[in-house]
């Protein structure tokens, strides 16, 4: 990854799960390029979707939680400079 100054846009990959006042949101990564962080999101989805419940480790998300409503991963844009 390239340093991150303020003219640079970054792109967060975020995980969630649950719903209503359950839903859980925890930051995963970053990336300075939309499509890597998109790359990383679908990698994290698909392998969620593999190890479910089971204990196993999700190695592209080190704070990987699961309920029955499954993991979803979205990418966010964050703008230069921070604010829209």
């Amino acid at each position: 990854m390239s340093e991150i100054t303020a003219e640079h846009d970054i792109f967060v990959v975020e995980g969630q799960c649950g719903e209503y006042s359950d839903r859980m949101n925890w930051l995963v990564c970053w990336y300075d390029n939309e499509a890597a962080a998109r790359d990383h999101a679908v990698a994290a989805k698909k392998e969620a979707d593999r190890i479910k419940s089971s204990g196993d480790v999700n190695r592209f998300d080190p704070h990987y939680m699961w309920d029955y409503t499954g993991t979803d991963y979205t990418v966010i844009a964050v703008p230069r400079g921070g604010r829209q």
